[in-house]
């Protein structure tokens, strides 16, 4: 398992991307995305009251016109502690026939500073 931790100093474009091949996920199991953020301890943070953050998870075999989008006011979901953001919820059928889903998220209109990008988690709903 490997671990990579991004901390963002100041941007006004923030846009994140991933890709994960869902094959290697248990066929006919419903999951969830979830980005797993953090905001700085003691540093300067700003700029996440003024707009949403948007995520996006287009599931294995859908495109981007099926995907699952939501907005999300960072401020008041935000902690120190590590929080997750749900991206969306897909069933992993056996029938479909490309096992690659999509997520991104990503604001771009307002400058931001301080926030810690730990990962995407990939759950099973049971």
């Amino acid at each position: 398992m490997r671990s990579e931790i991004a901390v963002m100093e100041e941007v006004v474009l923030l846009s994140v991307y991933g890709s994960f091949n869902a094959e290697l996920l248990s066929a006919d199991t419903k999951y969830k995305v979830e980005f797993v953020l953090q905001f700085r301890k003691s540093k300067n943070v700003s700029g996440w009251d003024k707009n949403p953050v948007r995520t996006i998870l287009i599931p294995p075999g859908k495109t981007m016109k099926e995907a699952i989008q939501n907005k999300v006011n960072l401020s008041e979901i935000g902690s120190e502690e590590p929080f997750e953001l749900l991206a969306g919820e897909f069933m992993n059928s056996r029938f479909i026939p490309s096992g690659e889903m999509q997520f991104h998220l990503d604001e771009k209109k307002e400058k931001k500073t301080g926030l810690v990008i730990k990962g995407v988690k990939i759950t099973p709903m049971i």
